[in-house]
């Protein structure tokens, strides 16, 4: 059952088969826990070379940055790779979702692979995602996106 990665910044499980963590180190310890795909959420994270940090693992990449107002095409990139996410997890696979600080691009990803494949509400999601780990979807955009979501859906 897939290879353990840590973070130095911690990795947290937020719902079944589904975690979220810092930038990805694919070492032997203590705290590292086994996965099958590693996201790849961060823009610095995407240079070919990088993979080779994790030889063994499925990555999907999905290249963001974590400004406010988001940046043009990343909402595409984060829902094509929440899509991802949520065929590897209905296959029973065990997902990390990672950024730097494992905080809001993974955290993005993660709240919309949880509606897509649990049928949580977008604020379901995003309080789950701020309970679990400190300092979760700060970012204010990606927070109204998913919440816009959640009110155009009952309208």
């Amino acid at each position: 059952m897939g290879l353990p990665v840590r973070s130095k910044f911690g990795v947290t499980q937020l719902y079944g088969n589904l975690w979220q963590g810092g930038v990805p180190e694919a070492k032997p310890a203590e705290d590292a826990v086994p996965f099958d795909v590693v996201v790849l959420c961060a823009e610095e994270l995407q240079k070919p070379t990088w993979q080779g940090g994790l030889p063994g693992f499925e990555i999907i990449r999905a290249p963001m940055d974590d400004c406010e107002p988001i940046r043009d095409g990343d909402l595409a990139v984060a829902l094509q790779a929440a899509q991802k996410v949520s065929d590897r997890l209905r296959k029973g696979k065990r997902v990390l979702s990672t950024c730097h600080h494992g905080r809001n691009r993974s955290g993005l990803v993660s709240a919309m692979a949880l509606v897509m494949t649990y049928g949580m509400k977008p604020s379901q999601a995003v309080a789950l995602i701020q309970g679990k780990r400190s300092g979760a979807l700060s970012n204010r955009a990606f927070v109204s996106f998913l919440l816009a979501a959640e009110r155009n859906r009952r309208t």
